[in-house]
């Protein structure tokens, strides 16, 4: 009987540390927001690359397209940032750079956008833009962006006024004042995608796929990066960093490559 005995014990045990299994796989399938695994991931390379703005002196594109972003007023300073220099969008009444709007800003297919960002204080006391061409409504494409709560945002419309909203599960909280990576990517009617990373935590993805539109509004707008509709009281308080923009979809392991374990990269990595 003992044989016996000893088996009953082991089923017992085998079935009770299954169901203490399920408990945790049930929320990681409920969870909206994934980590992305560490790892050199994949170079995205320059295919599909439509700019890539490494701020070393100016606003000059690097990408060969001369997408260069020029000064909305007076000349923003580039002091010394991740990699290399930086845009300085701190001084005086909180300056940006911004390009007039063209086609290539609205890719019929899918697109990417990101870049790293430092913010002075991280009091938000309004949204501050990131990469956007977003201004009033009916006439709104994207928005990459971290709203007045401390929320990374990337939020896209197909019509210039109503909104595809897909929120991080990183807030940025006062204070903060490390680099973090945004990016931002577009499926034409299946999804959005955000990723947000620091300097020692890798990137954290949200995917949202309810009401994507079948591509982004044609907004007149110009591209604005440092702030939100050419507006000071929406301007970024701190610097950003190799800023691009992809008329593709960027993987989970592209993300990780452009992080590059916290380091970031320059154009002529690609």
């Amino acid at each position: 009987m003992r044989p016996f005995r000893l088996i009953g014990i082991v089923c017992l045990w085998l079935a009770s540390a299954s169901l203490a299994l399920l408990p945790a796989q049930f929320v990681q399938h409920r969870r909206k927001a994934f980590q992305v695994a560490p790892g050199s991931g994949t170079n995205p390379g320059t295919s599909n690359l439509e700019a890539w703005w490494n701020f070393e002196a100016n606003g000059n594109d690097s990408s060969g397209n001369s997408r260069t972003l020029f000064n909305a007023d007076l000349a923003p300073s580039y002091t010394a940032g991740l990699v290399g220099n930086a845009l300085d969008t701190s001084a005086g009444n909180r300056y940006w750079v911004e390009r007039a709007d063209a086609a290539w800003m609205q890719p019929a297919g899918a697109f990417s956008i990101g870049a790293w960002a430092k913010f002075n204080d991280g009091q938000y006391t309004a949204s501050q833009g990131v990469i956007t061409q977003f201004s009033s409504v009916g006439n709104r494409a994207y928005s990459l962006r971290v709203n007045s709560t401390g929320n990374v945002a990337f939020i896209v419309s197909g019509d210039g006024t109503n909104l595809v909203i897909n929120t991080s599960s990183v807030t940025i909280p006062n204070g903060a004042t490390g680099w973090y990576l945004f990016v931002g990517v577009f499926v034409p009617s299946t999804s959005t995608k955000i990723y947000v990373a620091s300097t020692s935590v890798a990137p954290a993805v949200v995917t949202e796929t309810t009401s994507i539109p079948a591509r982004v509004y044609d907004s007149s707008t110009t591209l604005d990066v440092g702030t939100i509709d050419r507006t000071s009281a929406n301007a970024l308080i701190g610097q950003i960093d190799s800023a691009f923009f992809y008329s593709k979809e960027l993987t989970a392991d592209d993300v990780t490559w452009l992080w590059n374990n916290g380091l970031g990269r320059q154009y002529s990595e690609l």
